[in-house]
């Protein structure tokens, strides 16, 4: 019995196995070929979850005497197929909204792969796009530091240009200069020459014409006539040849053109009035005609005859102030006074005086003109009620004379 027993679980395994895809086989035509999520494997043999029975751990501890139970032995003896109809389970139908969900849930991881995807290719885009800014940015400045490179050469080129023109500038100045000092010498070895040409021309004239005349100009130097060929080594100007040439020239006695005359008896002396300086301002100038000094600006007509007589100006005299004028003008002054001592009052002084004066009050400026004109009038009037006016007649009785008030 014993030795059966393994076999029986052998078959039992491969009866369950197959009842086990048959189910899967069927749950996937119900569900209308949509695959379902199963759960992890279980192993029959030890009841733990994570491995199958062919894979268990302890399948030969437990089972040691018995044969493997896919063993290719040809003598293993197979028993017919037992079907168990009684130990099969039915197949559990699932809810439709749980159905739905996992639809979504699948519509929802497909469309998360997408996004996952997307973002993926974006961030890959974004890495190249930085590579290549790098790439370019890189390139530029290997650009600007070639071409800066560049500029610096040119620049080096251009001042070695410079530099080998001004050399040549100053060799050419120097030549022309040397060929100038050889140039000076040569044209004064030719004078020289021309001169002892033309002194040797003139030696076989007359005795006569060789007394006449100044004597030759000699140069007093030790340096020879070959000296001229030497000097053109020298480094000196012309201008400091002909300066050494001039030092060293001097004058010799010096003979007329003629013999001096011989006077036999000695001519009296020559006898001459002195000379006599006319004083200044002894002589009268010259008198000239009118019509010539006359000016020719001058107005004819309205001048005086010589012998009449000029008329002093007349200073004008001031008029006399009469008693109207002279009241006229302490008026004047008096009102003038007034004016200074109501400038320096305030709006509510003014407005007081106003109205013990009876006087209308519109402005400050109107109101001291008002005032000062009221007080003047009624100042002069008093005291023109007081003049009396003395008749120049016989009679001796007195009549006083009311001045007219002068309002304004």
């Amino acid at each position: 019995m014993s030795s059966q027993d393994p076999y029986d679980r052998g078959e039992w395994e491969r009866e369950r196995g197959d009842w086990d895809r048959e189910r899967r086989e069927r749950e996937c035509a119900n569900d209308g070929g949509e695959r379902r999520s199963y759960g992890p494997p279980t192993c029959f043999a030890c009841q733990e979850v994570g491995h199958y029975t062919n894979q268990c751990p302890n399948r030969n501890k437990r089972y040691s005497s018995a044969r493997p139970l896919k063993s290719t032995d040809s003598r293993r003896s197979r028993t017919p197929k037992r079907h168990e109809t009684a130990r099969r389970e039915p197949a559990r139908q699932l809810d439709p909204e749980v159905r739905v969900t996992i639809a979504k849930l699948g519509k929802s991881v497909a469309a998360m792969e997408e996004y996952y995807a997307t973002e993926r290719e974006k961030k890959e885009l974004k890495v190249k796009r930085k590579l290549e800014k790098e790439e370019a940015q890189r390139r530029a400045e290997e650009e600007a530091a070639r071409v800066e490179e560049e500029r610096i050469k040119a620049e080096k080129k251009a001042w070695k240009r410079k530099q080998k023109k001004l050399a040549e500038e100053e060799r050419r100045a120097e030549m022309q200069k040397d060929l100038q000092v050889q140039l000076a010498i040569h044209v004064g070895d030719m004078e020289d020459r021309l001169v002892h040409r033309l002194n040797q021309l003139v030696s076989t004239a007359s005795p006569l014409c060789r007394d006449r005349g100044m004597k030759k100009v000699t140069y007093v130097s030790d340096v020879d006539a070959g000296s001229s060929s030497a000097g053109s080594d020298s480094d000196t100007s012309v201008t400091q040849e002909l300066s050494a040439r001039a030092e060293r020239l001097t004058i010799c006695e010096k003979r007329k053109w003629g013999l001096e005359p011989v006077f036999e008896d000695p001519s009296p002396p020559m006898e001459q009035p002195a000379k006599c300086t006319p004083r200044r301002g002894i002589l009268k100038p010259v008198k000239l005609s009118r019509r010539l000094t006359r000016s020719k600006s001058k107005k004819g007509g309205g001048g005086l005859a010589p012998t009449s007589r000029k008329k002093k100006a007349t200073r004008k005299r001031t008029p006399a102030l009469t008693p109207q004028s002279k009241v006229t003008l302490e008026r004047l002054r008096y009102r003038e006074n007034v004016l200074r001592e109501l400038k320096d009052l305030d709006a509510t002084e003014l407005q007081r005086i106003c109205r013990e004066e009876e006087i209308h009050y519109d402005k400050k400026i109107e109101a001291i003109f008002d005032i000062a004109d009221h007080r003047t009038d009624r100042a002069f009037l008093i005291a023109s009620d007081n003049i009396e006016r003395i008749a120049m007649s016989n009679d001796t009785t007195v009549e006083p004379d009311v001045a007219p008030t002068d309002e304004g």
